[in-house]
């Protein structure tokens, strides 16, 4: 899942940085954490608030899952879920502005029912995976590219095992499952010449001890073509219930071949 964020803020800053141990929310292990501009009084009245979006499922308890329900009460935690702080990927989602189903700022806070607090939700990876593409070298029949793959948190680097695939025009496929104790690794992905257009590297990794803690990277670059489009240029994406909508941002596009990928897996749909 890519990072939600709502921008308006009013008199009252609140901040709640929500931290997601997997990009489908599948299994979290989340921490909040506050800053605000009120007194000590203030400071707790934030704090209890920040607990019951985190820890209420809202009303309706399945509102995530239904792009047609505005909630009568904001909460994003999985319905019935016994864990503090396991939120329901559907709501997570509909937080998301590029979601055909995302609700806006005005109805979240119109469902939340505090008129005095204003806030913002950043929901982002445990720990970040930056790609840098180092080489590339042209032979006869394909290109090698280089990629240089970095892991860390807050400037420290991870331990993980890396896994990549690389995708351009019908020419997919996967890297080995890379081990790196000093979070970095490289990675070289051939794509034959015959193949052109935007080429796109999609990267997993999984913290080398802990597999539950996982982050991503998405890296576009261009393989026999001109410099490659912005995410969105043709289509929109919008996950809910297991279901993903896709919407034409260009009337003229033709879609022609999906894939999905996980850390073990990927295949055509």
């Amino acid at each position: 899942m890519p990072t939600a964020s709502i921008d308006t803020f009013f008199a009252c800053s609140l901040m709640t940085i929500l931290v997601l141990s997997a990009m489908a929310g599948l299994s979290t292990t989340l921490s909040p954490y506050l800053t605000c501009s009120f007194n000590e009084g203030g400071k707790e009245r934030c704090i209890q608030i920040a607990k019951y979006m985190l820890l209420s499922s809202g009303v309706p308890p399945n509102w995530g899952e239904n792009g047609e329900i505005t909630p009568e009460s904001f909460g994003l935690a999985e319905t019935g879920e016994a864990e503090a702080y396991a939120l329901d990927v559907d709501k997570v989602s509909r937080l998301n502005s590029e979601n055909a189903y995302a609700l806006s700022y005005s109805e979240l806070r119109e469902c939340f029912g505090i008129s005095d607090v204003a806030f913002k939700i950043s929901i982002k990876p445990v720990f970040e995976v930056q790609v840098n593409m180092s080489s590339k070298t042209v032979a006869e029949t394909s290109t090698v590219y280089t990629f240089e793959i970095t892991t860390a948190k807050a400037g420290l680097p991870v331990p993980t095992r890396v896994k990549g695939y690389v995708v351009a025009e019908d020419y997919v496929n996967s890297t080995q499952s890379l081990v790196s104790q000093v979070g970095q690794v490289t990675i070289n992905v051939s794509i034959p010449n015959t193949s052109s257009g935007q080429a796109v590297l999609v990267l997993f990794a999984r913290h080398a001890f802990n597999p539950q803690i996982s982050s991503f990277a998405v890296y576009y670059f261009q393989h026999n073509s001109e410099e490659p489009l912005q995410e969105n240029s043709f289509l929109r994406l919008s996950p809910l219930n297991y279901t993903l909508t896709v919407s034409k941002q260009v009337s003229t596009a033709n879609i022609s071949k999906a894939y999905a990928f996980t850390f073990n897996y990927w295949r055509e749909l």
